[in-house]
């Protein structure tokens, strides 16, 4: 069988959970036959080699997504009305359209040659998928509209908010025609696919390697994993740290946070050093402080897919206290080591909780439920 799979850059190392699913799906579509990748890659990034050496060729493509000159529209209230109203597709979809992109991948990838050509996301999915004459696979494992419905919702107004708004329709409507463009759609819950449910719409849940052992040392600190420059990691943090912190602190006054991951600037210049609170920036080995954590937080207001950063706390034994949107899609049950609490105060008590009683038989039975 030959295999195309169609896929933004990965990062490398594996940095956050949209990526170690790209990896693993591309791991076993390699076992599962001949594959070439065909890699979007952001402007001023580097395409790593790592992720697709069990490629049998891969093509690069720049993806500069808008234009300059949509760019520059985007920048205004005005401008961003003019791109909504006169534009069929979102935001995030401009570009992929554009002829010459287009004629470029005609020439260089034959689609007919291809038995599969496995999508990972539909932004660029939407504009190659005429060009496919084969069976085509979109892993749609994240729903941008609720995303940015949610991160909007969170927002005070701005000028071109209404904009962005008329931009969640066209979202909306555009991923809810998803399973009538592709062979099958693929979510990662239960939830998401019921969302939008139909008989080619199927579940390929998240997953996370489960060690063999793990060595627990906790002490009075919570710990936080994730893209630190994901806007709905970021609001969940902001929150967390304005409304619940000083609960916690209050309660506990030797508490500690750890902030672990990537484009951590504005945490570091915001929270480091201060209330007990260290970024530490992306980690490499996160194996130290899961062994310290009391528990990890996963408290997000924004956002769509499966939290594989709380997978992954359980898997080392480690509870969570999460908002239910932040463990949305992971049916857990509530007496295996993740909390779910919405209200600020439950949210920081269920903390305390766990700062003081470090002993946690739950996250034991949660590590047991996920092996």
């Amino acid at each position: 069988m030959r295999i195309l799979y169609v896929t933004p850059d990965i990062s490398w190392p594996l940095a956050f959970g949209g990526d170690i699913r790209k990896w693993n799906v591309l791991q076993g579509l390699t076992a599962a036959g001949e594959t070439d990748a065909l890699v979007f890659v952001r402007r001023g990034r580097h395409l790593h080699d790592a992720p697709f050496r069990q490629c049998r060729r891969v093509i690069a493509v720049d993806d500069d997504g808008m234009t300059e000159a949509d760019r520059r529209r985007y920048q205004s209230t005005l401008g961003r009305g003019l791109l909504t109203l006169g534009r069929r597709w979102p935001y995030e979809y401009l570009g992929g359209d554009r002829p010459e992109l287009l004629a470029d991948l005609t020439r260089r990838v034959r689609f007919d040659t291809y038995d599969l050509v496995w999508f990972a996301g539909a932004r660029r999915a939407i504009h190659l998928c005429p060009l496919v004459g084969c069976p085509t696979i979109l892993d749609g494992d994240d729903f941008e509209y609720l995303r940015e419905w949610l991160v909007l919702r969170a927002e005070p107004w701005y000028g071109a908010k209404v904009w962005n708004y008329l931009n969640v329709v066209k979202l909306w409507t555009i991923e809810r025609s998803l399973s009538r463009r592709f062979s099958a759609v693929l979510r990662s819950s239960a939830e998401d696919a019921r969302r939008h449910p139909d008989r080619n719409v199927f579940v390929v849940p998240n997953g996370t390697d489960v060690p063999g052992e793990v060595e627990r040392a906790p002490e009075r600190r919570l710990l936080f994993v994730g893209d630190l420059g994901y806007e709905p990691n970021r609001q969940g943090l902001e929150w967390f740290i304005r409304d619940a912190w000083p609960l916690v602190r209050r309660r506990v006054p030797d508490a500690q946070l750890d902030l672990a991951g990537r484009n951590e600037e504005w945490a570091r210049s915001r929270h480091h050093g201060r209330d007990g609170i260290e970024v530490h920036g992306f980690v490499l080995d996160l194996k130290p402080y899961y062994r310290r954590a009391a528990a990890s937080i996963a408290p997000l207001h924004a956002g769509g897919g499966t939290r594989l950063k709380i997978l992954e706390s359980l898997a080392h034994a480690v509870p969570v206290v999460s908002t239910h949107l932040g463990a949305f899609g992971l049916d857990i049950p509530a007496d295996h080591g993740l909390v779910r609490e919405d209200d600020v105060e439950r949210f920081a008590a269920a903390c305390v909780d766990v700062l003081t009683q470090p002993t946690n038989d739950a996250a034991d039975r949660g590590r047991a439920f996920i092996a």
